[in-house]
């Protein structure tokens, strides 16, 4: 068994496993700090009852042996199992926290195929298939100053009021359709990312998912 601790990095191993990660990382598996090389070091190697010495990697004339019995090392190179459990769960936890986020970026990103982002621009969106409704059952009038939003977005765009309203309520029928549908995927993949037990488990949840929101 051997522990190195080596420019910013901590190694482990029982000769089959080796847990390597950062000192911060180690501090979360371990729930206590890494070693810290002294002063002038930036390594520090320890294997049992055979080395124990500190270096500099940038010196090769700087090094300095160490007493061949180190129980903090021991200590560490014991807890070997725990920490590549616990560095292998707060891996799946970072994976499923990342899964999440990119299952909920893609209903949003769905969701966007339908209407334009923004609360404001959801609000206007509203009042303007409001006005759509409103502009189709009093019989599409001729004069459409009543209809501010339609009016001013189909003089702009160079079509008429009619055609606008048309293409406003198809828009919000087809959102209301499909929008419920979105979060159902959303949900359904959000409950199977969060129920996975590994790695694998969170990454074929993550992509069913997306692929079952992209297939919308």
């Amino acid at each position: 068994m051997w522990l190195e601790i080596r420019e910013g990095r901590i190694a482990i191993s029982d000769g089959a496993t080796v847990y390597e990660d950062s000192p911060g990382a180690f501090a979360q598996d371990a729930g206590a700090p890494a070693p810290a090389c002294p002063a002038g070091f930036n390594r520090r190697y320890y294997e049992p009852g055979r080395r124990h010495f500190l270096a500099d990697t940038t010196d090769e004339a700087v090094c300095a042996d160490l007493e061949p019995d180190w129980p903090d090392g021991d200590a560490i190179l014991a807890a070997l199992p725990d920490l590549l459990a616990a560095q292998a769960e707060r891996l799946v936890e970072q994976l499923r926290a990342e899964a999440l986020r990119a299952i909920d970026a893609g209903a949003e990103a769905m969701r966007l195929r339908f209407i334009t982002p923004g609360s404001g621009q959801a609000l206007s969106y509203l009042q303007k298939a409001a006005e759509a409704d409103a502009y189709v059952a009093a019989g599409r009038p001729a004069d459409t100053g009543a209809y501010l939003l339609l009016e001013g977005e189909a003089a702009g765009r160079g079509i008429t009021v009619s055609a606008l309203a048309d293409e406003v309520r198809a828009t919000r029928d087809a959102w209301a359709g499909v929008a419920g549908t979105i979060e159902g995927v959303r949900k359904a993949g959000k409950d199977a990312v969060t129920a996975a037990v590994d790695a694998a488990g969170v990454d074929a949840a993550r992509a069913h998912a997306l692929a079952a929101l992209d297939a919308i």
